[in-house]
């Protein structure tokens, strides 16, 4: 039997740690929505905060049959872009960015889950 009021709590503590860590960039970021903004019932849904010299994207899967989404990140495209999922660092799943397209694919095996990424770019 696992204690999962154990485990939300370590969630939420890397949670604090992770804004503590990217919050001076998210101070000047701007907003955007790869899938538009989202609705109550969306099964997918994705906001991204353009910083100054990175991305940082969130990805939730909802209610979704899908495993799979693709999200366009029009301004990234065709820049070499670097992606490391920052939360939660324990994570299942995939994720894969086609430079030439902008389109970041993302792959959360499990319904009401979350990510947080970071994508860099050269260039940028």
């Amino acid at each position: 039997l696992v204690d999962t009021r154990s485990e939300n709590f370590d969630l939420v503590k890397e949670g604090i740690h992770t804004y503590k860590e990217i919050r001076h960039d998210l101070m000047t970021a701007l907003p955007y929505w790869p899938l538009g903004i989202s609705h109550y019932k969306d099964s997918w849904v994705c906001v991204g905060e353009k910083a100054k010299t990175k991305d940082y994207l969130a990805v939730w899967r909802r209610n979704s049959e899908k495993s799979t989404i693709q999200l366009p990140i029009r301004h990234l495209a065709g820049l070499n872009v670097s992606v490391r999922c920052i939360y939660p660092k324990a994570q299942n799943g995939s994720y894969l960015w086609n430079r030439e397209s902008g389109i970041f694919t993302v792959t959360l095996p499990v319904e009401f889950s979350a990510r947080l990424f970071e994508l860099s770019a050269e260039n940028y």
